[in-house]
């Protein structure tokens, strides 16, 4: 939100545009999505007994990258939406609360009822919790399902939910190109803040 600020100062003195200021945070986010990958993916993996493959565990990195990623694609496109701090930090806490009950860690999707399904498969979280788990059960039989559980099925969880990710970053940059494009304007040097301090004395 702080940062959104200076971004309208900047926007409006016509120095930085929608695209740059979005391409920063998803370089920013997609490298903080890559620590995670790489340091988070041990600390659970090693610790929990997972399944000792390398298939597996790739694939428990992609979608621990991809729920980091994940959240902070969330958090953009409130951010985007809310224009307060306390509005988006309500916000986000209920998306998150909702995505994580559905996405099927909580309470099994099959238990959802049928006109609710479009939440659990419109969760990001969803598609990560399904890509660990059938990346145990690579090369077995599911229960009622006569096919083994194969690479590409993991993969294509990870596809989808890195999917999300950038869909959401793109409707981010949509809503802040609409809006800046009729509200961005030049507040001085010093932002915001010196803006209000030039109002308060002229009015005294």
């Amino acid at each position: 939100i702080a940062d959104k600020r200076f971004f309208a100062r900047e926007h409006g003195a016509r120095a930085y545009s929608v695209l740059a200021w979005h391409l920063a945070w998803l370089v920013k986010l997609g490298l903080t999505a890559a620590l995670k990958a790489l340091f988070y993916t041990p600390c659970f993996y090693f610790l929990g007994q997972l399944r000792l493959d390398a298939t597996a565990y790739l694939a428990a990195a992609f979608a621990t990258g991809g729920m980091g990623f994940a959240g902070s694609a969330v958090a953009m496109l409130i951010t985007t939406l809310m224009p307060g701090l306390g509005a988006a930090t309500t916000a986000f806490g209920c998306a998150v609360l909702l995505y994580q009950n559905v996405c099927g860690f909580f309470l099994p999707i099959a238990a959802i009822p049928p006109y609710l399904l479009w939440l659990a498969w419109s969760s990001v979280f969803t598609y990560g919790y399904y890509a660990i788990i059938n990346s145990q059960q690579l090369g077995t039989v599911m229960t009622g399902a006569g096919e083994n559980v194969e690479d590409r099925l993991v993969f294509a969880f990870c596809f989808v939910l890195y999917a999300w990710c950038f869909l959401f970053h793109g409707v981010a940059y949509a809503i802040t190109r609409a809006y800046s494009s009729h509200h961005a304007t030049y507040l001085g040097p010093d932002g915001p803040r010196s803006a209000q301090t030039r109002r308060a004395a002229a009015a005294a």
